[in-house]
């Protein structure tokens, strides 16, 4: 992941490693649940309109750099991003029954076991993809469905 550099200091920061090891070796797969995410097109990626928006998602995006803002002043760090999704046992990028502020523990359906994992094999784990993580991240309260976010102003293009 690449942050843009006019908003790097409104992220929340994070030194990824440089080396992970064997990855290849590590990785799995997974069966398309129902519901199935949508099948593979081939050939390259067509060109969206949103990717080029330039500006016409400004506000959207001001009040979502807010929010992360907000959350690094009440310590938010990217070690502590990291240990929620891997303590949580949810992989960031798949696709989710509930959103992340709905988590609601042991039982969501987005979880791929229902197992707790210890918070020291969760601290290993973050430190193989973060470099700089000595100690357990100090979590703030999170989001989940009893402590949601306000609601953002969403615009959709058409």
């Amino acid at each position: 992941m690449q942050i843009r550099s006019k908003v790097e200091d409104r992220y929340i920061h994070y030194i990824p490693c440089n080396n992970i090891g064997d990855w290849k070796a590590e990785w799995f797969y997974i069966d398309n649940h129902a519901p199935p995410l949508p099948d593979r097109a081939a050939g390259a990626p067509q060109t969206r309109d949103e990717w080029f928006a330039n500006g016409q998602n400004a506000e959207q995006e001001n009040e979502l750099l807010d929010k992360i803002e907000y959350l690094k002043k009440k310590g938010v760090t990217g070690a502590s991003v990291v240990f929620a999704w891997i303590a949580r046992r949810i992989q960031p990028l798949q696709k989710r029954c509930n959103l992340g502020f709905e988590y609601i523990g042991l039982m969501d359906p987005s979880r791929f076991s229902s197992e707790r994992m210890a918070e020291s094999e969760a601290l290993r784990r973050v430190r193989r993809v973060l470099n700089g993580v000595d100690i357990r991240p100090a979590m703030p309260k999170l989001y989940h469905v009893n402590n949601p976010p306000d609601q953002v102003n969403v615009q959709y293009l058409e």
